[in-house]
């Protein structure tokens, strides 16, 4: 049996039932993609004329980075109702340090995480991470 470290990293942030600090797990590059995609598709204090300038730039900033998502979501769609307690993961890898997560937070609360790792150090970070809510 072949080990995948990433894999077994991904479940290792679910192992005690709590969801992950996501500043310890994101690279800090995510983390501000993540940050300034709330600030145009979530609550805003933006004008619409600022919102599109906000976008274009957001557009020019990340699009030959990361997939563009319009959405407010937050690593495994935490955020959306508070929720920090993981009842049920499961991990599939479709490539190497790509993979699917998916989180069931109870309450009918289940997501489908398209994640991409990233090696750091001797360890791993979460570098993209693209959530739908599973109805």
């Amino acid at each position: 049996i072949v080990i995948d470290s990433g894999e077994e990293w991904l479940k290792s942030l679910f192992v005690n039932k709590q969801f992950p600090d996501e500043n310890k797990v994101c690279t800090k590059r995510f983390l501000e993609y993540m940050s300034d995609k709330g600030s145009i598709w979530g609550p805003s204090n933006y004008s619409e004329q600022e919102a599109v300038v906000a976008e274009k730039v957001f557009r020019k900033k990340y699009g030959g980075i990361y997939k563009i998502l319009e959405d407010e979501n937050w690593l495994f769609g935490r955020g959306n109702g508070g929720e920090d307690k993981v009842q049920k993961f499961k991990i599939s890898k479709i490539s190497e340090l790509n993979y699917t997560v998916f989180i069931d937070f109870g309450d009918n609360v289940k997501t489908n995480n398209n994640v991409i790792l990233v090696k750091s150090g001797d360890s791993y970070k979460i570098d993209f991470c693209e959530t739908k809510f599973i109805e």
